[in-house]
């Protein structure tokens, strides 16, 4: 699921689209990709928008995605553990691979 190429798209046009974006620029915040920068991008693509089949403008908002955002911190949180667990570093290198498709 996190390898699917529309999330490196979201955050390469996101963070990284032209030479002033916040990405470039303050490459520090972004390297390592972090598990809670996934859990946004994660989190902005349940929008729904389209819910309905028609199309219809939905607010981005802590207030009604907070609880979904946390879900996905937790269950990359939980991944991360069952990796570290058997030895593997599976989500660590999704995230590294997630940043350099990126640039």
């Amino acid at each position: 699921m996190y390898k699917q190429p529309l999330i490196a798209k979201i955050i390469a046009l996101q963070w990284f689209g032209d030479k002033k974006a916040v990405g470039i620029c303050y490459p520090q915040y972004f390297n390592p990709f972090t598990v809670q920068l996934l859990a946004f991008v994660l989190t902005a693509c349940t929008i729904r928008e389209w819910e309905t089949g028609k199309h219809h403008v939905v607010a981005f908002q802590g207030v009604k995605y907070g609880n979904v955002y946390k879900q996905h911190v937790q269950n990359l949180e939980n991944w991360r553990q069952y990796n570290e667990a058997m030895g593997d570093n599976t989500l660590e290198r999704v995230l590294r691979e997630l940043l350099e498709s990126a640039w």
